[in-house]
């Protein structure tokens, strides 16, 4: 009996993991132990290059982003992908400046300049528009003005972007179109976007290109506004800029935020929910292309096999380690909530109870299957 309580324990415990894998989505609803692709982008896209770097959980919905957009409500069985694409027929999303998140009841969707939301994954409305109403999204009123920002004329090339839907995996879904809201006053927000993170009740938009970019977006109602876009050059002078790479990925312990500037030796943290940031070199200039919080520490991992440690992010990095003795590309660290995970290039797992000593789990090496980004599904 004591064996079998044992055994039902651990499978309650095992997490259902999705992860973004390029051109594919691969599950292991077993914590580890079994592993299957689930989305094939190169039969179910009708793109050519459906790459997948990002992926989210909410509200029932698994949405993953890259080069196109799909999304789940079924935990994986079958997918629809969501283009977003210009009134020529172009597609707006790009498979390494594309991110998604989920927190407080709504997806945001972030791509070169613009901002979509959205509470179900398929009606959005960018930044700066009112929320969407009715069972699909309305487009723009079609008038010019309205805070284009930056680029007004970006938005008056495009001012025709539509999202266009189809099913996969043999679901017959059928297909739909729709506006996303409202491109006309759409909100100028970060050029080169890499990640977007829900952190203390905000969506910070993380990136840049051998530059430090970031704004906060916050929900009101049910539609989510720009608070700050920050322009850290201007507040914090060298100390902000990179030699290459950007901000990208973000972690909390509730009070301090820590992030990760990727291809970059550099990070960043505050101390005051974002108000305010102080930047530091990491120790030896090791890069870490990302970051996360968990049993009182932040973690983060680099291209190199390497995972940087702290408890006391005021401080900086103060401790390290390493997840493979070697050349490996830790492209995700995340904690599920008792064991951290490290995604790699090539398929590669590493998994820890400590972040210290690293086990890699058994998985045959698929060259050029990377595993960009992962989401345990509940």
């Amino acid at each position: 009996m004591l064996t079998l309580l044992l055994f039902l324990f651990a499978v309650a415990r095992a997490q259902n993991i999705f992860i973004a894998a390029g051109k594919q989505i691969v599950n292991t609803p077993d914590g580890g132990t079994t592993w299957a692709q689930v989305w094939d982008g190169t039969m179910e896209s009708k793109l050519s290059d459906p790459t997948l770097t990002s992926i989210t959980y909410g509200n029932g919905k698994i949405v993953a982003a890259g080069g196109t957009l799909v999304i789940s409500s079924d935990n994986g069985k079958s997918w629809k992908e969501i283009k977003i694409g210009s009134h020529t027929g172009e597609n707006l999303l790009s498979k390494y400046t594309t991110a998604v998140a989920y927190g407080d009841g709504m997806f945001v969707l972030a791509f070169p300049l613009r901002v979509l939301y959205s509470t179900d994954g398929e009606n959005w409305s960018y930044v700066g528009a009112p929320a969407p109403s009715g069972s699909a999204a309305s487009g723009g009123d079609g008038k010019k003005g309205g805070g284009l920002g930056r680029l007004k004329n970006l938005a008056d090339n495009l001012n025709k972007v539509t999202s266009s839907s189809g099913s996969s995996s043999g679901s017959a879904t059928g297909s739909s179109q729709a506006n996303p809201a409202g491109l006309d006053k759409a909100t100028d927000i970060v050029k080169t976007p890499m990640e977007v993170s829900f952190i203390n009740g905000k969506f910070f938009v993380t990136g840049g290109n051998r530059s430090m970019e970031m704004a906060v977006l916050v929900k009101s109602g049910s539609e989510l506004k720009l608070e700050k876009l920050y322009d850290l050059y201007a507040e914090y002078g060298n100390a902000a800029t990179l030699p290459t790479g950007g901000l990208a990925s973000m972690a909390t312990d509730g009070k301090a935020i820590v992030v990760a500037a990727r291809g970059s030796s550099k990070s960043a943290t505050s101390l005051d929910g974002g108000a305010t940031w102080k930047f530091f070199r990491n120790p030896q200039d090791k890069q870490t292309n990302s970051i996360c919080y968990g049993n009182g520490t932040f973690v983060g991992v680099n291209g190199f096999g390497e995972v940087l440690l702290t408890s006391t992010p005021a401080t900086g990095w103060s401790g390290s380690s390493k997840f493979y003795r070697g050349l490996m590309s830790g492209n995700k660290v995340m904690y599920d909530g008792s064991k951290y995970w490290v995604f790699c290039h090539d398929s590669q797992v590493f998994t820890s109870t400590d972040a210290k000593e690293w086990t890699q789990v058994e998985l045959e090496r698929s060259f050029g299957v990377n595993y960009w980004d992962a989401i345990v599904v509940k």
